[in-house]
């Protein structure tokens, strides 16, 4: 694995595994309000997100945090309303919350990967070690 898509692809799988997780507990045991519930799981799994990316997808630590993180935060963003929204009306129009849940995070990993290797991760990538 020393290119950076199955990388990518691992860190988003264990995002997902948390951003669900999260959602299923903060929504469907504890009854938070899906929106609120949603946007709290989608904010912990892009902190792992970040930093998974960061330091092991696209071994992009030689780039100042700094911008990075503005960049990241800036998708992030987009992503938060995206998920939120593309949520709340997949729910509202009767299908299950945690499959309008996968089906946004399958549209958003489709866009943040060109995006991230583009964008928030450019420049030359340190030497990432491979396990």
């Amino acid at each position: 694995m020393t290119h950076s898509l199955p990388r990518f692809l691992v860190s988003g799988a264990a995002s997902v595994v948390i951003d669900m997780g999260l959602l299923y507990l903060l929504h469907g045991i504890w009854g938070l309000w899906l929106p609120a519930a949603t946007f709290l799981a989608t904010a912990t799994s892009f902190a792992v997100n970040f930093t998974m990316n960061r330091f092991w997808s696209f071994g992009s630590t030689v780039s100042p945090v700094g911008g990075q993180m503005v960049r990241y935060l800036i998708l992030a963003g987009v992503n938060w309303a995206i998920t939120v929204v593309f949520v709340s009306v997949l729910a509202w129009m009767g299908v299950f919350y945690m499959v309008a849940k996968l089906v946004t995070v399958v549209f958003n990993a489709v866009v943040n990967y060109f995006a991230y290797r583009m964008w928030v991760f450019r420049g030359k990538p340190q030497d990432v070690p491979v396990a």
